[in-house]
């Protein structure tokens, strides 16, 4: 009665006064309210855990309690305990978007025009002179790369070694 039914041990008397030590879930005096991360007087339970209040509003699932602890499922683009990151390939947060591919980064700055993301891949469409994926090595006709410039025409391998001079490279004749 002292205790509110709520202690795993009751000390004193009601003369000296009774000293409640609470079961787990209850604080107080008389064992008369909730602990931390407990609520619901007078059962006392404890808080589950939720997506907005334990994972930033950015996970799919999250399971636990504020006493077992929160485990967020974090939706895609997030990372981190609480998803209160951007992940890998992911910036801006909150909003977390994927990352844009870039000509520098992702075209070792030989591309014309870059499409995609580091999530979805990136599209280098190479300059004039340029090939390969990343836009990496020298187009046909094209000679030393970084620099790709075209293969100048020679006597030997385009006048068959029968003339005095030539002019011209392998791309534009």
């Amino acid at each position: 009665a002292d205790c509110n039914n709520h202690a795993t041990t009751v000390t004193g008397t009601l003369v000296s006064g009774c000293t409640c030590t609470c079961s787990t879930g209850y604080t107080g005096a008389a064992c008369n309210a909730c602990a931390t991360n407990y609520q619901g007087y007078p059962t006392c339970v404890p808080i589950p855990c939720t997506v907005a209040a334990d994972c930033s509003n950015h996970a799919t699932t999250v399971t636990g309690t504020h006493v077992s602890g929160c485990t967020c499922t974090c939706s895609t683009g997030y990372a981190g305990t609480t998803c209160n990151i951007c992940d890998t390939n992911y910036q801006g947060y909150p909003t977390c978007v994927a990352t844009l591919c870039a000509n520098a980064a992702n075209c070792n700055s030989n591309a014309a025009a870059v499409t995609g993301t580091l999530v979805s891949g990136c599209t280098c469409t190479c300059s004039t002179g340029f090939s390969g994926g990343t836009c990496n090595v020298c187009a046909a006709n094209y000679q030393s790369y970084p620099s790709c410039s075209a293969i100048p025409c020679t006597v030997a391998a385009n006048c068959n070694g029968f003339a005095t001079t030539v002019s011209g490279d392998l791309v534009s004749g």
